[in-house]
């Protein structure tokens, strides 16, 4: 049941019921209707379209919140290896603190992600030119390859996120505008329909509009 015609207040919902009606009827009455190629093209899978905007603006929006999921699990991840390469240089330069502070492990890991980023890879390169330069005793390779591998997860998780919300804000772009289209196409329709059979007829809700009672609710 369609209770006003003002298609800007529509919800999702009511939009699609009113789509619905269109592309299932809108043939039945294109001749009578005098309908213009540009409705009758628009009225033949106007629901479909748009049923079809709605899944990809939402697949789009799940697959951003499934990367920005994963991108703060690898940061977790990042931050607890850090810890742990942390905890243990601090027990293996004890007797040479000059080292713990060339890894910058005595100060706390930074806030943001790229200082994060930035501070791993101080300790990363930190670690290579000790062992390029032959000095010891030396961090285990084992945990600077576990903290490298942490660094490239978040490095790859952040361009997927970027991309994803690039994706999610195209799609909700793409999806208002057919919204716009649709409902510029809605009020030109409605004029034929409001041409034809005034705006009393009962068929105007088989187009998906409502008649004139329901609106003012005599």
């Amino acid at each position: 049941m369609f209770y006003h015609n003002n298609f800007t207040r529509d919800s999702s919902s009511l939009h699609y019921t009113r789509l619905l009606h269109i592309e299932r009827n809108s043939a039945d009455y294109a001749i009578i209707l005098a309908l213009t190629p540009e409705i009758i093209a628009w009225a033949g899978n106007c629901m479909t379209s748009y049923s079809q905007s709605r899944q990809d603006m939402a697949l789009a929006e799940n697959e951003r919140q499934e990367a920005t999921a994963l991108l703060h699990e690898h940061l977790e991840m990042l931050d607890n290896d850090y810890q742990v390469a942390a905890l243990f240089a601090r027990q293996l330069y004890a007797d040479i603190p000059d080292y713990v502070q060339l890894f910058d492990f005595d100060k706390p890991m930074p806030r943001t992600q790229s200082r994060k980023q930035q501070r791993v890879t101080h300790v990363l390169n930190r670690h290579s030119r000790m062992v390029a330069e032959g000095i010891h005793p030396q961090m285990p390779a084992g945990l600077m390859a576990r903290l490298d591998t942490s660094l490239q997860q978040v490095k790859a998780t952040t361009i997927r996120r970027f991309d994803k919300s690039v994706d999610a804000r195209q799609a909700a772009r793409e999806h208002r505008a057919l919204w716009s289209a649709d409902t510029k196409l809605l009020r030109l329709l409605y004029a034929h329909c409001v041409m034809v059979w005034g705006d009393n007829d009962p068929t105007l809700n088989a187009m998906g509009f409502a008649m004139r009672e329901q609106v003012y609710g005599k």
